[in-house]
């Protein structure tokens, strides 16, 4: 018998398979909010001087710099918590006051 991490990704996988073509309409149609709200993340190992000026140009990949703190997370338990968890991350001085606060994973402390 399958565990419970075999049974979600097969489970996942049919509803891929089975919504591909209402999926990519709902993301072409929404795309300013799936980029506004960083929705699609991947890690692209090697890419083209074209395609990196193309992805830097339309914010679409992360450049590593100083004034930022980069906050990513994974969920490891492989469960659906990320739907309705939302994160917070407060950045604080000695004194306990609040310098920054942001919903998204990159914090500008510039």
């Amino acid at each position: 018998m399958p565990n419970k991490k075999e049974l979600y990704f097969d489970g996942v996988q049919e509803f891929l398979k089975n919504n591909q073509d209402n999926l990519a309409k709902a993301v072409l149609k929404n795309f300013e909010m799936v980029l506004d709200n960083r929705y699609i993340q991947t890690y692209v190992v090697r890419t083209s001087d074209e395609l990196t000026s193309f992805l830097q140009q339309e914010k679409l990949q992360t450049v590593f710099d100083e004034n930022h703190i980069y906050l990513w997370d994974y969920n490891s338990s492989y469960n659906k918590i990320d739907t309705f968890i939302k994160k917070t991350v407060s950045l604080y001085d000695a004194n306990n006051a609040l310098v920054r606060e942001s919903i998204y994973d990159v914090l500008d402390i510039a």
